[in-house]
């Protein structure tokens, strides 16, 4: 069964929390999935998003992976001024835990410094990005 992205089947400001592992790089229309997210959200609900990272080499092996999602992608949500025109849904990233190539990782005695400095430079060694969003919208009242 394959959900229909543009009609999740939940009331408008009825979820908590979302939880997407690995769905969003599979997705090709990532402005209309974030838009259905954000309507079925309460006020500051809370989306995680686990996605492999735009230039791992699991990004380009997977044939259904539709679309690279880089650190700043959802930044365009909320948080990137001068870019609010692309949606009217709105989310604020509250955290990025990135998830870094386990061999580099020893190689560098997991320091975050150097492995950001690789990754900026090299590919396959940033592998993964785990996001926390929170839903920005007016509270709604009974």
């Amino acid at each position: 069964m394959v959900a229909d992205i543009r009609r999740l089947p939940f009331g408008a400001n009825s979820v908590d929390r979302v939880y997407l592992n690995d769905v969003v790089e599979h997705v090709s229309d990532l402005i209309a999935l974030m838009e259905e997210i954000w309507r079925v959200c309460k006020p500051n609900a809370r989306v995680h998003i686990r996605v492999v990272n735009w230039d791992s080499q699991y990004m380009a092996i997977d044939p259904t992976h539709c679309r690279p999602i880089h650190p700043e992608t959802f930044s365009f949500f909320g948080g990137r001024p001068g870019r609010d025109y692309y949606t009217h849904a709105r989310f604020e990233v509250l955290s990025l835990v990135k998830g870094y190539d386990h061999r580099l990782s020893r190689w560098t005695l997991g320091s975050r410094k150097w492995l950001d400095f690789l990754a900026h430079y090299l590919h396959n060694v940033l592998i993964d990005l785990n996001f926390t969003l929170r839903a920005i919208k007016e509270p709604t009242h009974v």
